[in-house]
């Protein structure tokens, strides 16, 4: 490794690191290339889990787990908040 580089999983792992940060900072909706309003907008965790669900989450449950501060919570609480995620017309448009 060279001074400043940073080990990585190969470059799919890269590449799934930049959309995660990709999707937080820029809330524009990238099929349309428009700003989103109203009930289209997405908050950035709601982005984040699209954006994880697009890399390659298996379970809705994982790509919640990965964007949502779980530590106290039930597994059925995950699996629930999980699966009212992906039933947002929204997301689930996004993750299609």
């Amino acid at each position: 490794m060279t001074a400043g580089s940073h080990a990585t999983n190969g470059p799919v792992s890269k590449a799934k690191r930049l959309d995660l940060r990709l999707v937080e900072v820029m809330p524009w909706d990238e099929a349309a290339g428009l700003r989103v309003k109203g009930e289209d907008r997405l908050t950035p965790r709601q982005r984040h889990f699209v954006a994880a669900m697009i890399a390659g989450a298996p379970t809705a449950s994982a790509g919640y787990r990965k964007v949502y501060t779980t530590s106290n919570m039930a597994n059925k609480t995950i699996w629930d908040e999980a699966s009212r995620l992906m039933a947002h017309p929204v997301v689930s448009r996004r993750t299609g």
